[in-house]
């Protein structure tokens, strides 16, 4: 049997849609309470906005390697 490109796409794509779908709720969720933190307790402790990058992109890896460990499973 010979699997054409639109086959493996129609079964591939509905598998990956969930999990990138979770994913993305993830980082959106992480940067939003990243920033909501800082916002309350990093201003006040002297944090100033120029670390914010720094910090955002930190977390934005963490919580990209811990959607990746929580949702391959569910993509496979």
């Amino acid at each position: 049997m010979i699997l054409t490109a639109a086959a493996v796409q129609t079964v591939v794509a509905p598998r990956i849609f969930l999990p990138l779908c979770l994913g993305l709720a993830v980082l959106l969720i992480g940067a939003l309470t990243r920033i909501w933190l800082w916002w309350q307790f990093g201003l006040p402790a002297g944090i100033g906005p120029g670390a914010l990058p720094l910090i955002a992109l930190g977390g934005l890896l963490n919580d990209a390697v811990v959607a990746l460990y929580l949702l391959a499973p569910l993509a496979l």
